[in-house]
């Protein structure tokens, strides 16, 4: 064991300082980056330009930091204890176990990548790029730039998913024979997935951005390849900023864990007993008579104006606190990491529609059309109904009868598809519940559109305009803000504690 944790200690350092090299001349590459690109900018620059700008300065910065605190890492030790060691109440095996889970989320949140990056290889052979990359070409550079530029996001998001998955496992056999070294490598492990994840999101934002962008501009053609190249783009989109997002929850678990490991920490003594029992047998050879008499320590006479000896201050037990304060910190991290881990699971969002939200058609459409970036389960639904416009009468919504499928000529079964029978002048809401094919989280949307008739705009307690929201959102979002409540607790634990 002692073999393994040396080499995968060895191994981890060799990562760092790469890594640490990495973030460095990364970060000051995006400086620069930015740097001319803001002079070269005109004065009239657009919204997406500069969020492009923005997000790349942010970036920068996140490497920047990160490659220093690294270098900071690196210097910090475990003090050696003259006195007693930090006693194991169990949290060393909570550790072991926390780290399992740790790699297991990660890899549970990176499952999506693995299918995209295989789409990815297959689209950018499709265009010929591996053929580019081996041919030269004058312009060769100037084509595949923007090809290289989009390809570093999930890159980037790729890599937070590694970092989160792989070291917290090459961290174990340290943590098993208990190297001085663990805490000094757990907070190196937390930086690096720390940057990761932060850029990442900042990169897989910012493409999201212009990636809305792009698609309402494909909207307005009516070509189909074209719909179909935006559906893919939402759903490229929606896989790297759910990735991102969710990476976030083993993050927490790292910083809740180097809180209480850190290395000037009281809890940091645990990794000095195995130097210390390893010392014990050389200090319990036999020695001379006179050498052992020799170490005693000489006694004073008693003096009768000293008085009785007091005890020594008795000093305040801590360790419940201590306790109390390690399961707050697992209960929130452990909320955290479910919210997330829920928000990662498959969705199936709208992506585009015929008719489109708030349109006004002359006659009664033929077809109703929703598409979404996923595959769909056979039983979602897919309704419409008749809305009463003002003055009220008294008359009450109606639905129209229509008989609903999976759109056949859609091979990747995203579209649900109703055939409506005419349609009286009027106006009519669209509603749907789309539930992803082999399991996922359900989803619920509506719009209006008329026939011969304006869409009125929204009102109060009437919402006319495009709606699409999860299921369960609400108890996602109430067991996100428990874990973050949870983690306060746990940080506040010590000054709220009454003072002895």
């Amino acid at each position: 064991m002692r073999l393994l944790g040396s080499a995968t200690e060895r191994l981890l350092l060799l990562l760092f300082g790469a890594a640490r090299a990495a973030f460095l001349l990364g970060g000051v590459a995006f400086g620069c980056a930015w740097l001319a690109a803001r002079a070269a900018a005109p004065a009239d620059t657009p919204a997406w330009l500069r969020d492009a700008l923005i997000s790349a300065l942010l970036i920068s910065a996140t490497f920047g930091v990160a490659g220093l605190l690294l270098v900071a890492a690196r210097r910090w030790r475990v003090p050696h204890q003259s006195g007693g060691h930090e006693p194991a109440r169990g949290w060393p095996v909570l550790l072991a176990f926390s780290l399992l889970a740790l790699s297991a989320g990660a890899a549970h949140v990176a499952a999506g990548l693995l299918p995209l990056w295989s789409e990815i290889g297959v689209r950018l052979a499709a265009i010929g790029f591996w053929d580019g990359l081996t041919r030269s070409d004058a312009y060769g550079g100037i084509v595949l730039l923007p090809i290289l530029l989009a390809l570093f996001v999930p890159a980037l998001v790729t890599a937070a998913a590694f970092c989160g998955g792989m070291t917290p496992l090459l961290l174990l056999p340290s943590l098993a024979t208990r190297s001085r070294r663990f805490p000094m490598l757990l907070a190196l492990a937390t930086i690096c997935q720390a940057a990761f994840v932060l850029s990442g999101w900042l990169a897989a934002d910012a493409f999201g951005r212009l990636a809305e962008q792009a698609v309402a501009l494909m909207n307005t053609a009516k070509d189909t390849e074209v719909l179909q190249l935006a559906g893919e783009l939402r759903g490229v989109t929606g896989i790297l900023t759910a990735t991102a997002t969710a990476l976030i929850a083993p993050l927490l678990g790292m910083l809740a864990w180097l809180a209480f490991l850190r290395p000037s920490g009281a809890a940091a003594g645990f990794f000095t007993e195995s130097a210390s029992a390893a010392a014990a047998p050389r200090a319990a050879q036999p020695q001379s008579v006179a050498l052992r008499l020799a170490a005693l320590p000489a006694r004073e006479p008693p003096v009768a104006s000293r008085g009785p000896a007091r005890p020594p201050p008795a000093r305040p037990q801590r360790a419940p606190a201590r306790r109390a304060r390690l399961a707050l910190a697992v209960l929130g991290a452990l909320m955290l990491a479910f919210a997330l881990a829920d928000g990662l699971r498959m969705r199936a969002a709208y992506v585009s529609s015929l008719p489109e939200p708030g349109t006004t058609l002359a006659a009664s459409p033929a077809v109703v059309r929703v598409s979404f970036g996923a595959a769909l389960d056979p039983a979602s639904s897919l309704s419409l109904t008749r809305l009463v416009l003002p003055p009220y009468t008294g008359e009450q919504p109606q639905d129209v009868e229509i008989s609903r499928r999976i759109a056949p000529d859609d091979p990747e079964g995203r579209t649900l598809e109703a055939v409506p029978p005419v349609l009286p002048a009027g106006l009519y809401r669209v509603e749907w519940q789309a539930l992803p094919a082999g399991g996922g989280v359900p989803r619920f949307g509506s719009f209006s559109f008329g026939v011969g008739v304006p869409v009125p705009a929204d009102a109060l307690g009437v919402t006319h305009s495009l709606q699409d929201r999860d299921g369960g959102a609400r108890g996602r979002r109430h067991t996100f803000a428990g874990g973050v409540l949870l983690l306060a607790l746990g940080a506040l634990l010590p000054r709220l504690a009454p003072r002895t």
